[in-house]
């Protein structure tokens, strides 16, 4: 286990010495608010974090009840998790407009009765929320000059993409779940994604079958490993092309560390 442990550190350890490319670039207020937290803290808490990250990562490539029970033990028990997942409810990184989703914000700032309560709400706090959208994220800092992307443009783009990058066929789930079964660099595996959220512009998960029932990857993404799930919630018409140009690249992250983490189970 340490060793799947060390290897995931590793991954996430690079995303950090790079500045964070990775995070800048996913279309999720939560990816937003994470990047700012990670920025804030000092890099002791900070390791601390991404090492809690990856041991949860790595037990979650087990299936297996004591897995799943450190899992628990450590979200709510671990210091620098349960520190993360206060500051996520509440405080700064909870109140401004920048860690809503793009259509929560612009339901927020489009009624009036709205302004009016949340002005109200932010003259309790002892600090200034902040507002700006997360530039280069998006093309311009002031969420009202912001465009969301529609389901219709979001599905034209990801059809096509997944098709081609998988061999796939596209198949319509009940409840609207667009499911996407093929293979990527010779490795079977479903991409399932989901347009019909109310806040959440798209969401998506991965699942890869192994026949020898040593790992699981059910139902997650590549930004899982830094506490972030699948759920797009930041796509403009101006970001929306790049941002799903994002999935090949996230696909064939999360099957490198898998692939990896097979060898030493």
């Amino acid at each position: 286990m340490e060793q799947i442990i060390s290897l995931i550190r590793d991954h996430i350890q690079a995303e950090v010495d790079d500045g964070y490319p990775l995070l800048r670039r996913i279309p999720s207020a939560h990816a937003t608010a994470c990047l700012d937290y990670l920025e804030s803290i000092r890099p002791a808490e900070r390791d601390a974090l991404l090492q809690a990250r990856a041991r949860v990562a790595a037990l979650g490539f087990l299936l297996i009840p004591p897995a799943q029970q450190e899992i628990l033990k450590l979200v709510n028990s671990n210091p620098a998790l349960v520190q993360y997942r206060e500051a996520m409810s509440k405080g700064p990184l909870a109140m401004g407009l920048r860690y809503q989703s793009i259509r929560m914000a612009k339901a927020v700032l489009n009624d009036a009765q709205s302004v009016v309560m949340m002005q109200q709400t932010r003259a309790t706090l002892g600090y200034v929320p902040r507002d700006d959208a997360p530039v280069p994220l998006v093309n311009d800092p002031v969420v009202t000059n912001l465009h969301p992307a529609k389901a219709l443009q979001l599905k034209k783009l990801v059809k096509p993409l997944l098709q081609m990058l998988l061999g796939a066929t596209e198949a319509k789930m009940p409840g609207g779940t667009m499911k996407y079964e093929g293979a990527l660099d010779r490795t079977p595996l479903t991409v399932r994604v989901d347009y019909a959220a109310r806040d959440v512009q798209m969401i998506y998960s991965v699942s890869i079958p192994d026949p020898e029932h040593k790992i699981a990857v059910i139902g997650t993404c590549y930004e899982r490993f830094f506490g972030i799930e699948g759920r797009w919630d930041y796509l403009t018409e101006e970001n929306a092309e790049e941002s799903i140009g994002l999935l090949p690249d996230l696909l064939r992250r999360l099957l490198t560390v898998r692939k990896n983490v097979r060898m030493l189970v």
